[in-house]
């Protein structure tokens, strides 16, 4: 498992092991569907998707090498080690539980916001009443999925807000927490902005940018709380992370505060 990338904490060890079982599932199942005389079709697209399968899977593990190192040595190769006081995470957990209600508050809105568009484009072009309301159910029962698992996620956090504490350990890659790791230099992944949002306590705010498969860039955030008076560290340590960035020739797009 740790060839292919799949260490514990990383954040795509769930997904490798799930498409490691469907590349199994599929290699046994092509040559039992042969053996069983069926249409030619059917072990034809199990062995298909075997070999995509173990195509992806080897991609995954060129790309995760990088990070697996860095899991292995950030404990002893690091740029800082903050450790925390009993109610710090607590109080951190506290400003994502927040968060994470003002996001799923938010999410129904635009939903149904989406769903009313979606569904007069497809009544403008089709004229079909039940289509309509097919897509307006569709995308409305997204938002709904989505706000769920925002709650559900969120809550589930905060629940354990008195155990999910312990050290963190900043690298020029990643950031190791006591949840896992999280990457933020490497494949498709580069820092634009490193950022010290005050709060109780302050909080560390990284941006990362990276690429869909339609070369169309996203954004995404993270943030790691700054133990009682190591704010000044925080800072420096966010400029020393924007200059990293930036000598691997990214231009970061905020400098930090």
């Amino acid at each position: 498992m740790r060839a292919l990338g799949a260490v514990p904490g990383y954040p795509l060890r769930g997904f490798i092991i799930g498409v490691l079982v469907v590349m199994l599932v599929c290699a046994i199942a092509a040559p039992v569907l042969y053996i069983a005389d069926l249409e030619p079709v059917w072990w034809i697209v199990s062995a298909c998707f075997a070999g995509s399968c173990l195509f992806s899977l080897i991609v995954i593990a060129l790309i995760s090498r990088p990070y697996v190192r860095d899991i292995d040595t950030i404990r002893e190769n690091h740029l800082v080690h903050w450790e925390y006081a009993a109610d710090e995470w607590a109080r951190y957990e506290e400003a994502e539980w927040q968060r994470g209600q003002r996001d799923a508050r938010m999410y129904p809105i635009f939903s149904l916001i989406l769903a009313l568009i979606v569904a007069g484009i497809t009544f403008v072009s089709s004229r079909h009443m039940l289509l309509t309301l097919g897509a307006f159910g569709l995308f409305l029962g997204i938002g709904a999925i989505i706000t769920l698992q925002t709650i559900g996620t969120a809550s589930w956090r905060y629940a354990r807000r008195y155990k999910a504490h312990g050290d963190v350990f900043i690298s020029s890659t990643g950031i190791l927490r006591p949840s896992g790791y999280l990457p933020y230099n490497g494949h498709n992944l580069r820092l634009i902005a490193a950022e010290i949002e005050p709060g109780d306590p302050d909080m560390l705010r990284l941006e990362v940018s990276s690429y869909t498969e339609h070369a169309v860039p996203r954004t995404s955030a993270f943030r790691i709380p700054v133990p009682y008076g190591r704010e000044g560290e925080a800072r420096e340590v966010a400029q020393q992370l924007l200059g990293i960035s930036a000598a691997r020739n990214y231009e970061p797009t905020r400098i930090a505060r």
